[in-house]
């Protein structure tokens, strides 16, 4: 992926990502996925679906 690729974050509409955790540019987040507070998420990471 180009920069300009990895300056987003995705994350779609029935993931949960609790307040305060941190997500990484260019991270994809994936249906019904729950990151927790504190989590520090890389970039370029994707979380598949239910995790």
């Amino acid at each position: 992926m180009g920069a300009a690729e990895m300056s987003q974050v995705h994350i779609h509409p029935s993931a949960i990502v609790d307040e305060g955790a941190s997500l990484g540019d260019g991270t994809r987040v994936w249906h019904w996925v729950h990151i927790c507070g504190g989590a520090k998420i890389g970039k370029g990471c994707s979380f598949g679906q239910n995790v």
